[in-house]
């Protein structure tokens, strides 16, 4: 399933690999990502039962899992650097090691016109409501799990530097989540 710029500009998920590939048929996430909040949290995805630990990782083609603790653990990625993102989780060339999803993100790049784009998005803790009721009260749940804010600021621009001959393309992103867990 190949998602392009469009699309991943489009479709209201958390703006990561993971919240993408919620939307590829067999991909299992080990929790959901509603609207970012567990993006920051590695949200580890894995096809036909495996282990997301034969999650591979690529950047046009190059192969950047990282070492993290069995491999299942991957970076975080600047969602505006790519112009598609490719995952397959079956018929997989002898080229890739692991035997569960392929994740291969294609970077932009810069052309003979200037063009940027910029997303913003923004939610304090006072936008989200809670389930804490009698019941859970009874069972020593004084506080609910709450996010305290949540954000993501993402830039990206390219052109010519010399037309036809050299080009440019810059992104960055600051992102981040801030939640409180059950009883802090």
């Amino acid at each position: 399933q190949v998602l392009n710029r469009d699309l991943l500009d489009a479709v209201p998920a958390g703006r990561s690999y993971q919240g993408y590939a919620q939307l590829v048929p067999g991909i299992s996430l080990s929790s959901p990502d509603v609207g970012g909040e567990a993006s920051m949290q590695n949200t580890y995805m894995s096809v036909h039962g495996g282990s997301s630990a034969n999650v591979t990782m690529q950047v046009d083609g190059q192969m950047i899992n990282g070492l993290q603790s069995d491999g299942s653990v991957q970076s975080y990625f600047n969602n505006m650097m790519s112009e598609e993102m490719s995952f397959q989780t079956a018929g997989i060339g002898a080229d890739t090691s692991g035997g569960g999803v392929r994740v291969n993100m294609i970077p932009q790049t810069g052309g003979n016109k200037f063009a940027g784009a910029f997303f913003a998005a923004w939610a304090p803790g006072s936008w989200q409501s809670d389930n804490l009721n009698d019941k859970l009260l009874a069972q020593g749940l004084s506080d609910p799990a709450s996010i305290v804010k949540l954000w993501d600021f993402n830039f990206s621009e390219g052109g010519p530097l010399k037309k036809d001959r050299l080009w440019f393309f810059f992104s960055a992103r600051r992102w981040g989540v801030d939640q409180y867990i059950n009883n802090a």
